[in-house]
């Protein structure tokens, strides 16, 4: 899933574009997070964003990534489990949704990604960090 901005200046230039991309999905209950609602799951795609601007890349959140599922296999994270299996359900499809799978489809090369922000260390937002090794973080 993709959606893509364009910005210009007054002239007309195009200053810069961005994409959203969907790296899988998530539910949660909404009870979770205002109060006095149902336990009712609500529905949203893990999004991150890729700016191309003056002939460079910049992500923001590497979303999650290609590797995820064999990166939390370790008995470490079995703790997880519970997490993954009652509170925060999500949908991954390791050939479909990692953003080095995503990002050649809008004629990029994802080796050409510069700069890398992360919002947070959560394996949904940061699980791609091993995708992108020549990125700055």
């Amino acid at each position: 899933m993709c959606a893509e901005g364009q910005f210009s200046t007054d002239e007309g230039k195009l200053v810069m574009k961005i994409y959203f991309l969907s790296t899988g999905f998530a539910s949660v209950p909404r009870g979770l997070f205002v109060e006095g609602m149902k336990w009712k799951r609500v529905r949203f795609p893990i999004l991150s964003m890729l700016i191309e601007r003056e002939g460079e890349l910049i992500l923001f959140d590497t979303g999650m990534g290609e590797r995820i599922h064999d990166e939390m296999k370790p008995a470490r994270y079995w703790g997880n489990w519970f997490f993954f299996k009652f509170i925060m359900k999500t949908e991954f499809d390791p050939l479909r949704d990692p953003l080095i799978r995503q990002i050649p489809a809008l004629g990029l090369d994802p080796k050409a990604v510069k700069y890398a922000v992360i919002s947070h260390l959560h394996w949904d937002h940061a699980g791609g960090i091993l995708d992108f090794p020549g990125a700055q973080f």
